[in-house]
């Protein structure tokens, strides 16, 4: 809300007040100016919030021996911020890019700040966009798991987004393959404590017979899981992988 004040002559008793009043039982001064003097014209500007369904808008004067001059009374609406999509929980494997994006309307100019763990980020290696829509952390790992907010700021307030959490998968692993005298296979497989792999296998590269799986585990807090394959006494040879399975 704006107006344009000035006094052309200064004089005894001379008082200027408004008030912006969201319902009857309340009056609310916004601004009071008691014997100003002699005043040019000024704008003079106020943001106000209607906290009820009507909103009155009240000047008053006395102004011995002239009268103040008063033009130009306006009233633009105002909003503060709203998100239109919050971050949401991301789980990626170890060395690859994360990116977590919101979206928020309100009067501009917006500002953006994302947090981690419920302090301000700032760009570095590995992490930009600190204060755009999109965080882009590159390269993560484990150390990059964490709570991951952002901030959206205008003149008229700001507003903290939903928390979203950043889970770092270890790339699964095969570090031992032992063939045992009944020709059965027993592999040591490593991958993150409370993370599902798959274990697939095939017998045949060339032929395209394709990868089937043989076991499926959520792996424990020391992250390693000895599987013995006992269907590979059925084949001459075979093959193994491990993935992840989101």
């Amino acid at each position: 809300m704006s107006f344009w004040l000035d006094n052309p002559k200064s004089g005894a008793g001379q008082e200027f007040l408004v008030d912006w009043n969201t319902n009857g039982a309340s009056t609310n001064q916004i601004y009071f100016i008691s014997s100003p003097g002699v005043l040019a014209w000024e704008n003079i500007t106020f943001v106000v919030q209607a906290t009820d369904t009507n909103a009155t808008l009240q000047f008053g004067a006395q102004n011995p021996p002239d009268g103040f001059g008063l033009d130009d009374v306006s009233l633009v609406a105002v909003f503060q911020p709203t998100f239109t999509a919050q971050p949401t929980n991301l789980t990626v494997l170890a060395g690859s890019t994360a990116v977590f994006s919101a979206a928020a309307t309100g009067s501009v100019p917006l500002a953006y700040q994302w947090l981690e763990n419920d302090t301000n980020l700032g760009n570095a290696t590995g992490i930009s966009g600190v204060t755009t829509t999109n965080l882009t952390l590159t390269d993560v790992t484990t150390n990059s798991a964490a709570n991951y907010a952002i901030v959206v700021t205008n003149a008229y307030g700001a507003i903290t987004s939903s928390v979203a959490a950043l889970t770092v998968v270890l790339p699964p692993g095969i570090n031992g393959v032992a063939v045992n005298p009944d020709g059965s296979v027993t592999l040591n497989l490593t991958g993150s404590p409370g993370v599902s792999y798959v274990l697939e296998s095939t017998t045949n590269f060339i032929s395209g017979s394709g990868w089937l799986p043989v076991a499926t585990n959520v792996f424990d807090v020391t992250g390693f899981w000895q599987f013995n394959d006992l269907s590979a006494t059925n084949f001459t040879q075979q093959f193994y992988r491990l993935e992840y399975t989101q």
